[in-house]
């Protein structure tokens, strides 16, 4: 499809829009609006960089830490960075980037969590 099919497309598509979608496409800017953008791929079928998707990280993590006793939270807080790993999300590498740097300090100064 050449540029003049798609923006006579993506105009069509606006037009057929209900008027409370067609403000929120004006909200964030008819030129910057994509309806052509591809979906994003489902937690379940995104692989990190070891094959495994947040669902078999998770399970591995539980299986590897199954005699500790978490909290619901701390597990919670374990399948978010699941969930972000695999899609490289920045707010998790972030805090992985974090959790490691805090985990070397804690070992230079003879403590851990």
């Amino acid at each position: 499809m050449d540029t003049k099919d798609k923006e006579a497309c993506k105009r069509a598509i606006y037009e057929a829009m209900r008027p409370a979608r067609r403000r929120f496409i004006d909200r964030i800017g008819y030129d910057i609006w994509d309806p052509f953008m591809s979906p994003r791929m489902p937690h379940d079928l995104v692989k990190d960089k070891t094959g495994r998707t947040a669902q078999e990280l998770m399970a591995l993590f539980c299986l590897q830490n199954r005699d500790a006793d978490h909290s619901p939270d701390f597990l919670h807080g374990c399948e978010d960075m699941a969930q972000g790993i695999p899609d490289l999300d920045e707010r998790t590498l972030g805090r992985l980037a974090f959790s490691l740097w805090y985990g070397s300090l804690l070992k230079k100064h003879g403590s851990d969590l």
